[in-house]
């Protein structure tokens, strides 16, 4: 009896160890997520050293799917006595003048629910309704862009089908990126696809895609829409870039801590959506509507 006793306890006390080890932010398994797991953290980013895969597994406490500074951050505040729990879930953030773009694998392995969002929540120069709209960006790798934009609007007027049409006069939502820094793409749809794709470093002179890209080849905007809101999924591949940019867009252009300048705004106007309205995710500064204000985008970062 006494021996069956002594295995019990034993098994019992294995499990509670292996179970402290498994308490989330305890990357060294000393059963307390604290400054010195955060420097473990930080270390194995910078490949100062390296972390095993439970380690990592444990470390990643604000559950995004790796294991970062962003981590090592929430662990310290843990140990500081400012937060008392790690989430149990992802929660994307609201991410304002600087947005992080994350990385995936591949294209089936983008999850747009650890993805953080670009708030469209700037509107301005007219009195309209204010539309809850955000985008989000991720880069795959050795692929390229995927941009995801999404606006919580019923039933989005769209009258314009062709190419190069006035689409900003429906509901629509745009995406401007200069990913050189210099000369900027400006993707602009309405909720079943038309679009307009122009490029150029100005507003001025600006050149329509079809210049650079056969409409067969012409860049997707995959709408959907469904009962109460609309989306557009943008796609960028590096060889769509290439066409504007020059074999100069590489994957390893795309390293990380590359950054790159950008907006993302939500349009309309009174005869097709009976409301006129702008909005942003970084503010324009001008005193009139006017998109096309490279000065004014905000930055992207690669993760």
């Amino acid at each position: 009896m006494k021996r069956i006793i002594s295995v019990f306890l034993a098994a019992l006390l294995c499990f509670v160890n292996l179970t402290a080890f498994a308490l989330k932010g305890d990357v060294n398994g000393d059963s307390v997520p604290d400054s010195l797991d955060a420097a473990q953290i930080l270390s194995h980013n910078a490949k100062l050293s390296v972390l095993d895969s439970s380690s990592l597994a444990e470390g990643d406490v604000n559950n995004d799917g790796k294991t970062d500074s962003l981590d090592a951050a929430m662990i310290l505040k843990y140990d500081a006595e400012l937060i008392d729990e790690f989430p149990t879930a992802y929660v994307p953030q609201k991410q304002y003048g600087t947005y992080t773009v994350k990385r995936f694998e591949s294209l089936n392995s983008i999850d747009w629910t650890i993805v953080d969002i670009a708030p469209i929540d700037t509107y301005k120069w007219v009195n309209s309704v204010v539309y809850e709209a955000y985008a989000q960006l991720v880069y795959v790798e050795d692929w390229g862009f995927v941009c995801r934009m999404t606006c919580m609007e019923s039933d989005p007027p769209a009258q314009y089908t062709q190419f190069g049409d006035p689409v900003y006069l429906d509901s629509c939502m745009e995406f401007f990126a200069a990913f050189d820094g210099q000369r900027y793409i400006n993707i602009e749809s309405n909720s079943i696809g038309a679009l307009v794709c122009q490029f150029g470093a100005a507003k001025t002179n600006r050149q329509p895609a079809t210049n650079y890209l056969t409409m067969a080849n012409m860049i997707n905007t995959n709408p959907a829409v469904e009962d109460e809101s609309w989306t557009l999924t943008i796609e960028l591949p590096l060889t769509k870039l290439q066409a504007f940019y020059g074999n100069s867009m590489t994957d390893s252009t795309f390293s990380s801590g590359y950054s790159f300048k950008g907006n993302f705004y939500k349009i309309g106007s009174d005869p097709q959506t009976g409301v006129r309205h702008y909005g942003m995710w970084n503010e324009v500064g001008t005193s009139s509507p006017d998109f096309h204000q490279p000065s004014y985008f905000g930055t992207l970062v690669m993760e």
